[in-house]
């Protein structure tokens, strides 16, 4: 069973060694190992190269490509998913990093189970430590489909092996432009028309949250809203595709709510009460009653309170807060590297 690790790439220069050797190591061998070069200002590429060199028995088995301008990871995953031949596809982020014993592990799985998808154990570094993420023991495509949208699991593409003929033969792809939320729309469909779903509960992925240039760490107003607004749209999509198939209107809800206080924190942050006006229109649309946000008490003081100049003092109240949160964050960082 050939088996397609598929890798985006962009300015992954202080972790892509560490990813490649995690992945040409495998103890499993038919592999194709795919990479998309999204148009990297960094050494990155140069760095897997000469990692892929030590490895002289899968370089043969290695696809480099390149992007002539950044399009973004959605764009980035397509294209990957285009060069891809493998049976199963496993989704790798360049600063994360897999067991030796991954693929093997996971293709046994999937042999045994007759699997679509196989979800598996994932472990999240941080400042503070390792932690292993909880997962379910079973799973049907409704089931699995509630808990992405229920932000039970992680709804991300690493952590899931999957069949590639799910994606291709049921024309699931990536929409280009919507970089965040791209891995939920795509897994949703891909759980959809899956027959057979299994897990693994061993720990076989390993996402690093230490990446701070990583664009889920990276806070700006603009970039905030940005990305708060692309989530809108691929909840859209989702709730369009579901429509007459499944019942997700609350979870729907619950992410579009969490994504619409943090435009409104934004729109605040920059004193644009046109902007704040219309996303609580927005909000006032949704049936909220007995809906619950995941936002922190700070953001719910939003709904609680619709007077824009006392919002406008909470939010500058909370972006203090998150600046001397992140201070704090550099120092712990800083005495925990000075312990080691």
């Amino acid at each position: 069973m050939k088996v397609s690790i598929l890798v985006p790439v962009y300015n992954a220069e202080k972790y892509i060694e560490r990813c490649a050797v995690s992945l040409f190591g495998q103890t499993y061998g038919d592999i194709e190992f795919v990479f998309v070069n999204d148009c990297s200002t960094d050494r990155g590429i140069d760095i897997l190269k000469s990692v892929a060199k030590r490895y002289p028995a899968r370089c043969g088995s290695v696809k480099i490509v390149s992007h002539e301008a950044n399009r973004g990871v959605a764009a980035a995953r397509n294209t990957l998913l285009d060069n891809a031949t493998g049976e199963y596809l496993l989704w790798v982020d360049a600063d994360d990093f897999i067991n030796t014993y991954a693929v093997e592990t996971l293709v046994r799985k999937a042999e045994n189970m007759g699997a679509d998808i196989v979800c598996f154990g994932t472990v999240v570094i941080s400042a503070l430590g390792t932690t292993k993420l909880p997962l379910q023991v079973e799973y049907s495509s409704e089931k699995l489909i509630v808990s992405l949208l229920a932000n039970r699991i992680p709804t991300a593409l690493w952590g899931k092996l999957m069949k590639r003929s799910l994606l291709i033969d049921n024309h699931i792809a990536f929409i280009d432009g919507l970089n965040l939320g791209e891995d939920l729309l795509v897994l949703v469909k891909a759980a959809y028309f899956a027959k057979i779903i299994a897990n693994d509960d061993t720990a076989l992925y390993y996402y690093d949250k230490t990446n701070d240039q990583s664009i889920t760490h990276v806070f700006s107003i603009e970039k905030t809203f940005e990305r708060s607004d692309m989530v809108v749209k691929i909840l859209d999509e989702i709730d369009c595709f579901l429509s007459g198939k499944l019942d997700v209107n609350k979870f729907i809800v619950s992410r579009k709510l969490d994504a619409y206080l943090s435009m409104i924190y934004c729109c605040l942050l920059k004193k644009d009460r046109s902007g704040y006006e219309k996303i609580r229109l927005k909000i006032s649309e949704l049936n909220i009653k007995d809906i619950k946000t995941s936002r922190s008490r700070f953001y719910k003081f939003f709904l609680l309170c619709d007077n824009y100049f006392i919002n406008l003092c909470w939010a500058y109240m909370m972006h203090f807060l998150r600046f001397v949160l992140m201070k704090f964050d550099v120092v712990m960082k800083g005495i925990k590297a000075a312990i080691i």
